[in-house]
């Protein structure tokens, strides 16, 4: 509120802290009146137009809707290609291991080279094995990824001919290569 003499902002105070006017005093009445002259205002104007207000509200409504579906359709078509392409890259990289444990197993290997190879084979299951926590692929990649991992391991231990020919034929019976 001002002071109607000299134009000071009059905070709380019932006198103008520079000429000394006293504040006007503003009735529950006046205040009243005021406002509804201002909504009155307002709305005949057309900004507080009651069709046009919901129209807005339907059309934005309608908008909003059609981003959610099509963000949701573009998310799962999105990751069912991706599943079908991890789940390709999983038997992909089976095969290889398969491929390494038979070289290893009839001598065309050493065994540093062979567990190298299944190292790198292994870094990249794992690679699709995280992807498969993340998107519905099948369960089988996990198997894949374990039967690699024991097969990695049991050539990095040097361990029996036998020990790496199952873990080779674990790895077969779940891509369905012929087992040795």
């Amino acid at each position: 509120m001002y002071c109607p003499k000299c134009g000071t902002d009059i905070e709380d105070s019932n006198y103008c802290p520079n000429c000394g006017t006293p504040a006007p005093k503003l009735s529950q009445s006046s205040v009243v009146s005021r406002v509804s002259s201002n909504i009155s205002k307002v709305s005949k104007s057309g900004l507080l137009n009651n069709k046009t207000a919901l129209w807005l509200v339907i059309a934005f409504s309608i908008i909003v809707l059609a981003i959610v579906i099509g963000w949701y359709c573009w998310v799962s078509s999105s990751n069912t290609v991706t599943a079908a392409k991890a789940s390709e890259k999983a038997i992909g990289i089976a095969k290889e291991a398969v491929e390494v444990a038979d070289d290893y197993l009839d001598g065309e290997l050493y065994i540093l080279w062979a567990e190298e190879e299944m190292g790198y084979l292994l870094s990249e299951m794992s690679y699709v094995n995280n992807l498969s926590d993340n998107i519905s692929t099948k369960d089988g990649d996990t198997e894949i990824y374990m039967d690699i991992f024991n097969l990695y391991y049991a050539l990095y231990y040097g361990q029996s001919y036998d020990d790496i020919l199952l873990y080779r034929n674990y790895i077969a019976s779940d891509i369905g290569v012929r087992r040795r």
